[in-house]
């Protein structure tokens, strides 16, 4: 069932949080993504939009505006405005954003030491440092603590310069790490943006009630399959070093005796130092790692149910397929890891591009 809804760009301070201007843009496109940044770009016509030519160029000074998008009255991207390229012949500004987790990679570190403390808790003291300085606070709000599982140390001087985002992104993807994203929704005409962290993923998590089908509400679709990240022979080196060094190994037997050639991937855990913890991490990252690894790309009208917004980054969903390649029929879950929307416009329907990826994709 198709389902219409109106798309609107709004501009505000970073400083106030308050909206500056509802502007029209034209040749429009957005990503998000888990553990990253996403871009926005789309364009401005001036002397055309209703709005006084001077308070657009407030609107949207880089650096020091926002933008919201919202789909009916949902907000679907939300971000730091990052640039902009003025045309004078066609009188058009060419606007490009990055969400919020791209903030954390223009600020640098000061000194920052945990030992031994669980990998989400590092992570949200991590954010909360960042915003206690009041020019860098962009009003993220951090969950409570979460009780321990994965035990990391971080230990950063002042004078490496690196960035937050650098410490931020070795622990969310490193072995065992866990999805991170900041999510925006809107409460009493404010925008709340919160920083959400799951172990090991956020989403839902059993595909019911999320399906997409081709033929159906899929109009197009890339399944690509390859081993650049798998193994079927996984080695992870704890603690230690040379012949001391523990080591879990992990074998993908089945694949081995059914013709595939042996390939080796090698992992690094060098915090973990229980020999069993380190064989049942090394048995789990086998089979994540396990090839071929592949990844689905689909097209789909944004206004079919379900419709674009109603599912976020990290859900997971039921995808099944029939045609030649898959004569008698494919159905997978798999979870939704990135994602571009497109809205309506003369050369375009409206169109959502979803990436999924896992084992699970693999036939």
């Amino acid at each position: 069932m198709a389902n219409e809804a109106p798309v609107r760009y709004l501009f505000g301070s970073l400083d106030t949080r308050e909206i500056i201007a509802e502007l029209a843009m034209t040749s429009v496109s957005m990503d998000k993504k888990l553990n990253d940044w996403g871009t926005f770009r789309g364009t401005l016509r001036f002397d055309t939009t209703g709005v006084d030519n001077a308070d657009l160029v407030a609107a949207t000074t880089p650096g020091r505006s926002f933008l919201v998008c919202e789909r009916g009255d949902t907000p679907i991207w939300d971000g730091i405005v990052w640039t902009g390229s003025y045309d004078s012949q066609g009188k058009d500004l060419n606007i490009t954003a990055r969400t919020y987790e791209g903030y954390a990679d223009r600020q640098v570190i000061g000194d920052f030491t945990r030992t031994s403390i669980e990998q989400r808790n590092i992570f949200r003291d991590l954010w909360t440092d960042l915003q206690s300085v009041n020019e860098r606070n962009i009003s993220i709000n951090i969950p409570s603590a979460f009780s321990s599982v994965i035990l990391r140390s971080v230990d950063v001087m002042a004078n490496e310069y690196k960035t937050y985002l650098q410490i931020m992104s070795a622990l969310a993807d490193g072995v065992d790490g866990f999805d991170w994203t900041i999510e925006t929704i809107k409460q009493n005409n404010q925008y709340v943006r919160s920083l959400k962290i799951g172990y090991p993923v956020l989403g839902t998590t059993d595909g019911a009630g999320l399906s997409f089908d081709y033929p159906g509400n899929i109009t197009n679709y890339y399944k690509t399959s390859g081993i650049s990240n798998a193994g079927t022979n996984l080695f992870l080196l704890g603690a230690g070093e040379g012949s001391e060094m523990k080591v879990g190994t992990a074998v993908q037997t089945d694949l081995l005796t059914s013709g595939f050639k042996r390939y080796d991937l090698v992992l690094s855990r060098k915090d973990m130092d229980d020999q069993q913890l380190i064989d049942s991490m090394a048995t789990r990252l086998g089979t994540v790692h396990r090839p071929p690894i592949s990844v689905i790309k689909v097209f789909l009208k944004a206004n079919l149910d379900p419709v674009f917004g109603s599912y976020g980054l990290g859900d997971t969903a039921t995808v099944s397929i029939i045609d030649p390649r898959h004569p008698e029929g494919f159905t997978s879950s798999a979870r939704i890891v990135a994602m571009t929307y497109r809205p309506q416009s003369d050369e375009t329907v409206e169109q959502a591009e979803l990436i999924f990826e896992g084992d699970e994709l693999n036939e």
